[in-house]
């Protein structure tokens, strides 16, 4: 039974991992309305040529100051938080992917599968820990309100992400 919920548990975020990394490079191959057009290159080029992180990164911020009407000066306090913290995230994340692909190992015992699925409950509570830690500093930059418009516009760019990824399969 357990190792049944550490399976799917991995199998999900293997999944959720593979998701996000390949949704960037998906996403640049579609020219379109919403703001990365100017990321793509060619559309015969290969995935990694396709995707210019600064010009992404610009559109996501465009995208993200327009949704949460942030002035200026809120956008350059605001904005570089959020980008340490989703590359605190990005490094936890990536902590998690090569704890759980130990669960491949066909000699990896049960007392080791329970230390290593502690450790990924840690890392996403840890993660979850940041997150909150650092929507309390830009709430004080900010109002709560255009902290929950910034939360709100990101996941709203992220499902347009996915769903482009998804119309492509």
């Amino acid at each position: 039974m357990i190792m049944k919920i550490i399976r799917n548990s991995i199998a999900f975020l293997s999944s959720m991992l593979l998701a996000a990394s390949t949704s960037i490079s998906a996403y640049c191959q579609t020219s379109n309305h919403f703001p990365i057009e100017d990321a793509i290159q060619t559309k015969e080029a290969e995935h990694h040529k396709d995707f210019n992180p600064e010009v992404f990164k610009k559109k996501f911020e465009t995208y993200i100051t327009k949704e949460a009407a942030l002035t200026p000066q809120e956008a350059a306090i605001v904005l570089p938080l959020f980008h340490e913290m989703k590359t605190q995230q990005r490094n936890i994340q990536g902590i998690i992917h090569r704890a759980c692909k130990r669960a491949n190992e066909p000699s990896l015992s049960e007392k080791d599968a329970a230390i290593i699925f502690k450790e990924v409950i840690r890392l996403q509570k840890q993660s979850n820990n940041l997150e909150t830690a650092y929507y309390e500093r830009m709430a004080k930059v900010v109002s709560k309100q255009k902290v929950l418009h910034i939360m709100k516009a990101e996941h709203q760019f992220s499902r347009y992400i996915f769903r482009k990824i998804a119309a492509q399969k």
